[in-house]
């Protein structure tokens, strides 16, 4: 099975369904638009997703808003297939850093998008607070500089304001 792009999005009423993403003419994809009843739509809100079998089980990745990275992802990951599928040994070179310099704030805020696109509006909120209250509380300011003592330190943060695993908070 080969890999497939799909693009998440949000409907008027609330659902959040996997489209086929709009490819134009010379075959390339239409940024943020998504086959919705057999019509284009634009979604600008819309998070790619890559679709595959690992071990006979159905994997939905998400690889982000770009439409460019999205393409590139998909093409890595149906090279990674097809050399499985030939029974030959996949040797990833990943850069010793993957975020040089990435800021926590940049990777929050990143990640929040996401969650806006695909979530409902509680569970934005929600994560938004957690993560805001986890970004002032760590004294790191980069993902390579994050250690367990910032989660730590955060962990203290909310016993000090009485938020504990119990309080209903984190239910």
């Amino acid at each position: 099975m080969r890999a497939r792009l799909y693009i998440r999005i949000r409907l008027k009423d609330g659902r959040h369904p996997f489209a086929e993403p709009v490819y134009s003419a010379n075959n390339k994809i239409k940024p943020f638009y998504a086959v919705v009843n057999g019509k284009d739509e634009h979604h600008p809100e819309a998070v790619y997703y890559l679709r595959y079998a690992r071990n006979g089980k159905r994997v939905w990745d998400p690889v982000g808003t770009d439409p460019a990275t999205a393409v590139n992802a998909l093409r890595k990951r149906n090279a990674i297939l097809n050399a499985e599928e030939a029974d030959v040994e996949v040797v990833m070179n990943e850069p010793e850093e993957s975020f040089p310099g990435r800021s926590i704030i940049a990777a929050i805020d990143e990640y929040l998008g996401e969650v806006k696109a695909a979530k409902a509006h509680k569970t934005h909120v929600a994560y938004a607070i957690a993560l805001r209250g986890f970004s002032e509380s760590c004294k790191s300011t980069t993902l390579e500089t994050l250690t367990r003592a910032d989660v730590l330190s955060y962990l203290g943060s909310l016993r000090e304001r009485g938020v504990t695993p119990s309080s209903p908070w984190c239910k």
